[in-house]
């Protein structure tokens, strides 16, 4: 499974900040974590991080969600950023947590 460095995404490193001590993830928790961004945070990415991001979310959905990444920010935000039902198990799965 191909995963990806965070150094080399900023936005999503500070999105993950917190969540997992990981230093690689992925392409389904960059995609989870992605799902957290604003506005702001896409103006952040430079072109290769933004690049990254169209890609995740272009390409097939994240598991559960029912879309790709913009259908699953649309639920975090009706959400009112609120936790997730499944979001402890995701960020237990990230950081190896049993």
């Amino acid at each position: 499974m191909m995963t990806y460095r965070l150094s080399e995404y900023p936005v999503l490193a500070r999105l993950a900040a917190g969540r997992t001590m990981a230093t690689r993830l992925d392409v389904r928790a960059c995609r989870r974590l992605y799902a957290l961004a604003t506005a702001a945070d896409l103006g952040a990415m430079g072109p290769e991080e933004r690049g990254f991001y169209d890609s995740l979310a272009a390409s097939e959905p994240v598991p559960g969600s029912g879309g790709p990444i913009a259908a699953l920010q649309a639920q975090v935000r009706a959400a009112g950023f609120r936790r997730m039902p499944d979001e402890q198990a995701f960020l237990d799965d990230l950081s190896g947590g049993i």
